[in-house]
């Protein structure tokens, strides 16, 4: 899932908050000495991808992407979802976003000590980037899909594919909509001790 995504469902700790970044930007065998609370993190960003791999409503937004980036349809449906999130943030979280988005940043210090350099680093980039705002309208999801697709090892055009987004718009956000609260049930039910940012 979306960075976003996975920062929502992180919770309010800041070890938790970082480790749910991780896996996307550092590799596995960057993670094997961290400490135990941000391990957690990167263990539910694990499950929650798995969770939305094998979701039928997440199935149901991939096929309706049709077949012109259909190797891809995963990623642009992560992307889509993401862009739903940032529009429909108020309904999930009573927190404003851009003070969410402020603790996020400020975890990322309050972590460095417990870091390596070169992924604390990377986390600086992130915030320095403001990545996590990105997705707040058309234009920055195609600025996003280009950048993922340039990061492929055979880069693609993933920034045409952002005429999905428009073309499917409503079914895609109703999609979202449904998978979202699932997702929530999902994490709350599997670590009861977590509750998602709706403070």
């Amino acid at each position: 899932m979306n960075l976003l995504t996975h920062l929502y469902l992180a919770g309010l700790s800041p070890r938790l908050v970082v480790g749910s970044l991780l896996p996307d930007l550092a590799k596995t065998q960057e993670l094997t000495s961290l400490s135990g609370e941000i391990m957690s993190g990167i263990t539910r960003h694990r499950e929650i991808d798995v969770f939305a791999d094998q979701n039928p409503i997440f199935s149901c937004s991939k096929h309706r992407l049709g077949d012109e980036f259909r190797r891809y349809n995963g990623i642009l449906t992560d992307v889509f979802y993401g862009y739903f999130l940032v529009l429909e943030w108020q309904r999930f979280s009573a927190m404003p976003m851009q003070q969410f988005v402020s603790y996020v940043h400020d975890a990322f210090d309050e972590c460095r000590d417990e870091l390596p350099p070169l992924i604390y680093d990377r986390l600086v980039r992130l915030r320095n980037s403001n990545r996590l705002c990105a997705n707040a309208d058309i234009d920055g999801v195609r600025v996003t899909l280009e950048l993922i697709g340039s990061w492929l090892r055979k880069p693609v055009a993933l920034g045409d594919a952002v005429g999905k987004l428009t073309e499917n718009y409503p079914d895609l956000k109703c999609d979202f909509l449904k998978f979202f609260p699932e997702m929530i049930d999902f994490v709350v039910s599997g670590r009861r001790s977590l509750v998602p940012l709706e403070i």
